[in-house]
């Protein structure tokens, strides 16, 4: 452990910042005179609209590093020569895009000669197995979807939404956004929602990895968010299926009540120095599931519960729609956004990316069969609100080398909401509560206790105002920073050192909501005068970051002898890479190292001495001992 401390310790000291994969390519090439073939020195090549720039040197050998994702119009200019521009040359993330020049003399100058660049067959240049999908693929592709789009590339398969790649399991898969991590910590699945039109390029790295990467066995999807353009542009597009009431056909088919809207603008701010591009989705899905289920009408059914005999009720011509499932909408809110400062040679990049997804449920259970909640109208909805900012600064040391620095925040919220009291789940079984919110319309047994199910035909029906029972509430955020340097050792070697640090706090409660009733037996006014071993038996409490009602809490905390809170959790990863990417005309190699740290700085169950606290039958924290990895 000590070892591991100190060579933490020297990584921490070698890196004040903090950044990830490295979001830009380069361009190289060689300038020579058409007629001669000989090679030219001192020729100026540039990127149009922007800083970026070299010039060749005596071997006609140019090469322009740092340069973000996207696609340019590339110039050679020299005195007493034409000159030459080539539009459409493609910068991948990682990779060398290469442009060679042919001048022709010009005893007068004229416009120059433009050329549209050709996209070679085999990208020489690429060592792993890689997919690459550009914004032009996207803009061609008749797919809807980032994970649709994604599944339609070698090596994936997308199953219930799950991304899986070379057959291994979905939580092998790294994702990353402009260089910045997007994983959930606890299932190593992707957090945040995609704009299709926001992406200037992903890659699905399925295998050979360069030192860079790590934190993932089966594959690895990079995305580049766009970046502003010289000009302004604004875009809007909208979709929906909204042609006809739920359960009405129309064409031979229904609506599901989808629709999606996405609206974009970029351009440049103060000149083409300060560049903006932002862009916002709304999707809403009436029915996320899409069952082609027929319809059904429940005629005067009489409830046949025999826990019912005292109160009989009847359900009158209840119809079930057709083509449609109730009760199971999604809608999501997404926005995401680049800002770039080219203040040659230092350049700030911002970028940010936030989703709101709500998730409908019926609230009486049974997830997997919505028809048995046919006559609740009650719901509850997961919502899963995401945030992930991330600031770089690039600072050019030379025309073959810079300094990269960044800094990264996330932000994930996982909040289980019911329709009638929103997360105040200490309301969701007052009965006094829901009469109230009801207008009286749904009564319960007894003051903690609903009435139970109804029985038709033998069929379980969840009556009207059944609550769900399973509070949760998930925080998790990260903050993180990395260095990079890069340099051009002569023509055939790239050399790359770096690493990166992130610490996560993560928090969790949940509880079973009928444990209120707790507080009739015990004759109490507050959760938090039941003894504490009786509400920990019968409200079941997953707790970490929160004490056992449900408040956010820093620290171990404990009550009556027993413990009722445990600190949050603060998992740490860290690493270090040394990179040689040699580029000879035929032969690609790229040679790296790299070292992984991680602490997950949790506990597991020491079995050989196992103790149960006979209060609340639940596991003694003396059981409990430090991972040691």
């Amino acid at each position: 452990m000590s070892k591991r401390i100190l060579l933490l310790t020297v990584l921490l000291a070698l890196m004040p910042f903090w950044a990830f994969s490295q979001s830009v390519g380069k361009i190289v090439g060689v300038v020579k005179d058409k007629a001669s073939g000989e090679v030219l020195p001192g020729v100026n090549v540039s990127l149009e609209g922007t800083t970026y720039g070299a010039a060749t040197d005596i071997d006609g050998y140019y090469v322009i590093l740092n340069v973000p994702v996207g696609t340019y119009e590339v110039r050679a200019s020299f005195i007493g020569y034409q000159e030459i521009v080539y539009k459409g040359v493609r910068v991948s993330a990682g990779v060398t895009a290469e442009q060679n020049f042919s001048l022709e003399e010009a005893a007068i100058e004229g416009q120059a000669v433009v050329v549209t660049a050709e996209k070679p067959l085999v990208e020489k240049h690429i060592t792993q197995s890689v997919s690459l999908v550009t914004s032009e693929d996207l803009e061609n592709m008749p797919i809807r979807g980032f994970n649709n789009v994604i599944a339609t590339q070698n090596s994936v398969v997308v199953q219930d939404d799950n991304i899986y790649i070379r057959g291994g399991r979905d939580d092998e898969v790294g994702y990353y956004i402009d260089g910045a991590s997007s994983v959930n910590p606890l299932n190593n699945t992707q957090s945040l929602h995609i704009i299709q039109e926001a992406v200037e390029e992903f890659q699905v790295l399925a295998g050979g990895y360069t030192a860079e990467f790590g934190g993932a066995n089966s594959g690895i999807i990079r995305t580049e968010l766009k970046t502003g353009a010289n000009d302004f542009k604004a875009s809007v597009d909208f979709q929906t299926d909204k042609f006809a009431n739920e359960g009405e056909e129309f064409l031979g088919t229904y609506s599901y009540r989808h629709h999606n809207a996405i609206a974009t603008l970029s351009g440049p701010l103060a000149g083409n120095k300060v560049r903006f591009f932002v862009a916002a989705e709304n999707q809403y899905q009436g029915d996320r599931e899409v069952r082609f289920s027929e319809a059904f009408t429940l005629p005067d059914m009489i409830d046949a519960n025999p826990a019912n005999s005292g109160s009989i009720d009847t359900v009158r011509n209840y119809t079930y729609p057709a083509g449609f499932t109730p009760q199971r909408e999604e809608d999501l809110w997404a926005l995401q956004s680049t800002l770039l400062f080219d203040f040659s040679p230092v350049q700030f990049r911002v970028s940010g990316s936030y989703s709101d997804r709500s998730r409908q449920f019926n609230s009486g259970g049974r997830a997997s069969a919505p028809m048995l909640n046919a006559v609740n109208d009650r719901t509850f909805d997961d919502v899963f609100t995401n945030l992930l900012l991330t600031g770089k600064m690039t600072y050019i040391l030379s025309p073959k080398s810079f300094l990269e620095g960044s800094v990264s925040m996330f932000n994930s919220t996982l909040d289980r909401e019911d329709s009638y009291f929103g997360n105040e789940w200490q309301k969701w079984y007052d009965s006094t509560a829901v009469s109230n919110a009801t207008g009286g319309d749904v009564t319960y047994k007894s003051q903690w206790k609903p009435r139970e199910d109804y029985l038709f035909n033998g069929w379980t029906f969840y009556r009207n105002g059944d609550p769900t029972n399973a509070y949760r509430i998930q925080k998790q955020n990260y903050i993180s920073g990395a260095l990079n340097f890069v340099t051009q050792a002569g023509r055939h070697h790239e050399l790359k050192v770096g690493g990166d640090y992130r610490r996560y706090t993560l928090r969790r409660f949940g509880a079973s909501a009928s444990a209120m009733d707790q507080l009739s037996v015990f004759n109490v006014d507050k959760i938090e005068d039941v003894p504490v071993g009786s509400w920990i038996s019968n409200a079941r409490p997953n707790n970490y970051g929160y004490d056992v009602y449900g408040n956010e809490s820093d620290g171990d905390q404990f009550k009556d002898g027993i413990q009722i809170a445990d600190a949050p959790k603060n998992p740490v990863f860290g690493s270090f890479y040394l990179q040689d990417k040699i580029e000879y005309n035929d032969l690609i190699i790229n040679a790296g190292l790299r070292f992984d740290y991680f602490d997950p700085q949790g506990e597991r169950l020491d079995v050989e001495n196992l103790v149960i606290d006979q209060n609340t039958n639940t596991i003694s924290q003396d059981s409990w001992k430090e991972v040691d990895v």
